[in-house]
């Protein structure tokens, strides 16, 4: 992938209920339902009207992130829900809707919070190798030591290596690799330079784009800041598609649209205070003549 010679699908697209989601009760376990598949009956062709369709890989390079820090509360998971959608799109569950009982889709409290867990796990073993924070893998290798554990398994995460980044590593790999199996598959995809054909690895689910985002991270040489207008990680790196440079501030053009305008209207706000244009540059950290370009628009 660092070469481009196996490259990530980033037409994937996935959809997510307008009218957003919403919690139901059914034999005691709670899923996470989109509200229109509740509310609005299932004709031919209807039900796409409610959704809206967006390139996850392409339009947050840092979804993985952001899936492995939710909180798996039930607020956290709906928020992300009405975000990003749902996880997967084979999941039916018959709860009671305005039109009788009936299948629609809908993902368990469970199962989310199984997933946020996984990727959670794998994702901060990473950080800690990558930042060498060796006490909290030695932990790790401790807690595995103190288990009741087979032999085989021993040998296969390197509980005993001397190393303990070994064990972070293997149980990286095998969890990883166990995601990627299920939720991506490897395709050939036409080429959109010329006529040809290139591997593409395609994920089937939000799962799976999350689950290849981070695997791309762990093979390429990526660093993942927040951005300075909406907080949301995104990919630093030398991916010809994904990645921005290293001196990037924000994740897309909006929020840095978004981010100047705020200032401007906050020096607007001091300067209306009273607050000569030097002090407003120095507070803002930015050039006089751009605070006087900001004021003379006002």
């Amino acid at each position: 992938m660092r070469n481009e010679a196996f490259a990530i699908s980033l037409d994937f697209t996935w959809k997510v209920a307008r009218g957003g989601h919403h919690w139901v009760e059914e034999s005691g376990k709670r899923y996470l339902c989109s509200v229109d598949a509740v509310e609005k009956p299932d004709w031919p062709g209807l039900f796409n009207r409610y959704q809206r369709v967006y390139r996850p890989l392409e339009e947050r390079t840092g979804l993985f992130r952001e899936f492995a820090k939710l909180k798996s509360t039930e607020k956290q998971i709906l928020d992300f829900a009405d975000r990003y959608g749902l996880l997967d799109d084979t999941s039916n569950v018959e709860v009671r809707t305005a039109f009788g009982r009936r299948q629609v889709r809908g993902e368990s409290l469970e199962h989310w919070r199984k997933a946020i867990q996984a990727l959670k796990t794998t994702v901060t073993l990473w950080d800690a190798i990558s930042t060498n924070r060796n006490e909290k893998l030695l932990d790790l290798r401790e807690a595995l030591r103190s288990a009741r554990l087979p032999l085989l398994v021993h040998q296969r995460f390197h509980v005993d290596d001397s190393d303990p980044a070994m064990a972070a590593l293997s149980i990286i790999q095998t969890v990883t690799d166990e995601k990627l199996q299920r939720h991506v598959v490897i395709r050939l995809i036409f080429s959109d330079v010329g006529p040809g054909l290139h591997l593409s690895l395609q994920p089937q689910s939000l799962l799976g784009a999350v689950w290849q985002q981070f695997a791309a991270s762990l093979d390429g040489s990526k660093t993942f800041p927040k951005c300075a207008e909406c907080g949301a990680p995104f990919e630093i790196s030398h991916a010809r598609k994904t990645g921005k440079r290293t001196d990037a501030r924000f994740c897309n053009v909006r929020c840095r649209v978004n981010h100047s305008r705020g200032r401007q209207k906050q020096a607007r706000r001091m300067h209306d205070a009273g607050r000569s244009e030097r002090e407003i540059a120095r507070e803002l950290k930015t050039q006089l003549h751009v605070v006087k370009g900001w004021l003379g628009g006002s």
